[in-house]
């Protein structure tokens, strides 16, 4: 599955007086050394720079704010001015964007971003606009992979397996398909849920995983690109 991320802007849609500084939080889920938090602090860095410090983003990683469904929330409210999540995060909002979660929708890197070039990808990212939000960009952080307790092989080897998924209708139902049951954890929860057994694998990108740490608290990667998710911006 390739990683769709949205970039969320709410703050920057009001006006100030010339004389004020327009600050705007920005709120991440990943770690430090992750490649979207490395593109979350250069955004804010070059926020700061275009505008000559008229404009200034706070750049907040790994939870700090919130999860990506609080997060998305927060946008909505003006809490936050962006915020980095993968588009199955979105449905909650607007229920299309959930479409990015179905397993292997797209064929190869460059059918992924060709068609969020394409009018099609650019009308399901603007049904945001109705809700408070604008898709600003696309960030990928790779193909989403299994990495379990057990080796995962064949689709057969997931039955009976708890997998942790997104809060995702279409990803509960694709590990149904696969015979384990989806179970939606926190981002942040996710690595105590391994280790204790509340869920016996997950799915993601590699570098999540590094980030993360999981691999020590799960055994096996299998190197699947299942499923497929963009990485864009919004404002109201």
């Amino acid at each position: 599955m390739r990683r769709l991320v949205f970039l969320l802007l709410a703050a920057f849609g009001t006006v100030a007086p010339a004389s004020a500084q327009i600050v705007a939080k920005y709120s991440g889920i990943q770690p430090l050394d992750h490649p979207a938090s490395f593109a979350e602090q250069y955004f804010g860095e070059q926020v700061n720079l275009l505008t000559k410090g008229a404009a200034k983003v706070e750049v907040y990683h790994n939870t700090q704010l919130g999860d990506a469904v609080a997060n998305v929330q927060s946008v909505r409210s003006g809490t936050i001015g962006f915020t980095t999540v993968s588009a199955s995060n979105v449905n909650q909002v607007v229920p299309a964007m959930d479409m990015y979660s179905l397993p292997f929708l797209f064929k190869n890197e460059a059918h992924f971003w060709w068609f969020l070039a394409q009018p099609q990808g650019a009308e399901i990212a603007k049904q945001l606009e109705d809700k408070g939000m604008k898709v600003l960009g696309y960030i990928d952080s790779g193909s989403r992979n299994f990495f379990t307790q057990k080796p995962v092989r064949t689709p057969d080897d997931l039955k009976g397996q708890k997998i942790r998924v997104m809060a995702s209708p279409v990803m509960v139902k694709t590990m149904q398909a696969m015979g384990a049951t989806g179970v939606p954890v926190a981002w942040a929860e996710l690595y105590t849920a391994l280790q204790t057994g509340v869920v016996d694998g997950a799915e993601n990108n590699h570098p999540s995983v590094v980030a993360k740490k999981f691999y020590e608290v799960s055994k096996f990667y299998t190197w699947t690109s299942t499923c497929a998710s963009p990485t864009c911006c919004s404002s109201p």
